[in-house]
């Protein structure tokens, strides 16, 4: 059985959500390239926010735009929090 591991997919600058996307690019490239694997398994933080005037605020459209990329993949995901 073979499956996609990485961790940390949100290293993107939640105060400007059009910069480079490094998520986006790995699951671009998975979508491309990566064929016979059975499952991704994602490690890491899964949440986006920044500090905005001193208050955090979660960008929960990030994360869901990450999260329809993935389901559309058409392969389990299994995300450890």
């Amino acid at each position: 059985m073979k499956f996609i591991h990485y961790g940390c997919w949100n290293n993107i600058d939640c105060s400007n959500a059009n910069k480079y996307n490094y998520r986006d690019i790995i699951i671009d490239y998975i979508k491309a390239y990566e064929k016979n694997y059975s499952y991704i398994l994602i490690a890491g933080d899964n949440w986006y926010s920044n500090y905005d005037n001193n208050a955090k605020k979660y960008f929960t459209n990030i994360l869901r735009s990450g999260l329809i990329k993935l389901y559309n993949l058409n392969k389990p995901v299994h995300i450890i929090l």
